[in-house]
């Protein structure tokens, strides 16, 4: 069974009514490198503590504010983690980051996906990242093109899954949570929030691991529901 055989008449009713797609970037349009450089960051610098709450700070640390360069970002990051700040140690920060930036892919069905989306919806991007990284990727898949509206987390100083974020795309667009879908591969992040708010949400799941959730495997599947 396919994924989207999942939904029913009715959702893929409301699906359809749909006005504006609001997407997540990352692991749900580009794909990280792997092995992840955060944490790959994590064992060369021996910062203690589970993988999940240690993103949670990084994003508090480095995803809220606008930096000039990665300088500037990793010197943050080492006061956040108690981590001398050295040049040796800046600089093979830097190094791990760029590696890991250089190694991102964009999911093959994304561009065609956006452009057919774009004939007759309006797109959003609401994500949490660096000033950095997100310009690098940004100019790299040249993705601005497809949107509407652009929220970095650092320019609206609000990770997801904050209200706020995704209240200004309603409100910034002028649509009502019944029109809004946002489409992305975390739970916690991208789906129980707009929930709460009234949205639309369908999970991004490429591997399989939340099949009780109503989700899609590809972006593919997401123009038989919405289009």
């Amino acid at each position: 069974m396919r994924c989207i055989d999942k939904f029913s008449k009715k959702e893929r009713k409301q699906l359809k009514r749909v006005t504006v797609v609001a997407f997540d970037l990352l692991n749900t349009l580009v794909e990280l490198a792997r092995p992840n450089p955060l944490f790959e960051i994590k064992k060369e610098f021996k910062i203690p503590g589970e993988n999940e709450e240690f993103i949670k700070k990084f994003e508090n640390a480095i995803m809220k504010e606008e930096f000039k360069n990665s300088e500037f970002l990793f010197n943050t990051f080492c006061n956040f983690f108690n981590i001398p700040i050295t040049k040796e140690n800046i600089k093979k920060m830097i190094e791990i980051w760029d590696l890991g930036l250089e190694n991102i892919t964009v999911f093959p069905e994304v561009p065609c996906v956006l452009e057919e989306l774009k004939k007759s919806k309006q797109l959003a991007l609401l994500t949490n990242i660096d000033s950095c990284s997100y310009g690098f990727v940004m100019k790299k898949f040249e993705l601005g093109k497809y949107f509407d509206l652009l929220l970095p987390s650092y320019e609206m100083h609000h990770l997801k899954p904050s209200s706020t974020i995704f209240s200004r795309v309603m409100l910034s667009l002028e649509k009502s949570p019944f029109e809004t879908l946002m489409v992305g591969d975390s739970m916690r992040t991208d789906i129980i929030m707009p929930k709460k708010l009234g949205m639309n949400s369908i999970l991004v799941d490429r591997k399989l691991e939340n099949e009780e959730m109503l989700s899609i495997q590809n972006l593919t599947e997401l123009l038989e529901l919405v289009c």
